[in-house]
């Protein structure tokens, strides 16, 4: 999850119009576009429409924009983007006109250029957080499915095997009606015997002079 690797950090920094002051802050894992992206909606917290002007490859500038507690007047803001395989690091740059915006020069406006840059870094936390509670809902979802569709299988084990039982207990049940069937056609069978031993002894006993 992109972090926020350390607070923000003013200095000396290049960018197209020269090295001057800026913020700079560092961020783990993550991806330049989505950054940007957010940088732009905080700009547009401030003014609807911000003019973004593309300068060179990883450098953009705003044109003309009042940021709180910054300036009460519009100012130009450069940042820049200076991307790794692991870390992304940005740079912002307030022109105030007169110069740079740094805690010596504008030591009554400095702090809001550094709470804007740790507001890029707190933008990122929270979304990768969401990010991680739509994933977490998502599987919590589908684990409650899951466990649905095993409550139902459960209930439909239960109805066979309930029905298995009912089935065992007919069979029994028409086992002992067989045996019993059984028993009585023995009986029948032993008393047919008799009864054709007599015939046939009957027979036996008739005799043609």
């Amino acid at each position: 999850m992109p972090r926020l690797k350390s607070n923000v950090k003013e200095g000396k920094y290049e960018m197209s119009q020269g090295t001057h002051n800026g913020f700079q802050i560092f961020l783990e894992n993550a991806d330049r576009k989505n950054v940007e992206g957010l940088v732009e909606d905080l700009l547009k917290e401030s003014t609807k429409k911000p003019s973004i002007e593309k300068m060179g490859k990883k450098e953009i500038k705003v044109d003309d924009i009042v940021i709180n507690g910054v300036s009460d007047q519009p100012v130009d803001v450069y940042f820049v983007f200076d991307e790794s395989k692991q870390r992304l690091t940005v740079t912002g740059f307030f022109d105030m006109g007169t110069a740079y915006l740094s805690s010596a020069s504008f030591p009554a406006n400095f702090r809001s250029g550094e709470k804007f840059m740790r507001r890029i870094g707190i933008r990122l936390q929270k979304q990768a957080l969401a990010e991680k509670i739509e994933e977490a809902s998502s599987a919590m979802s589908q684990l409650e499915r899951d466990k649905s569709n095993l409550e139902k299988e459960k209930s439909k084990l239960e109805s066979s095997i309930k029905d298995c039982e009912s089935t065992i207990a007919n069979a029994k049940d028409d086992l002992k009606a067989n045996a019993s069937e059984q028993e009585s056609k023995a009986r029948e069978m032993g008393e047919q015997k008799k009864q054709l031993e007599m015939l046939q002894k009957s027979m036996d006993g008739i005799k043609e002079e």
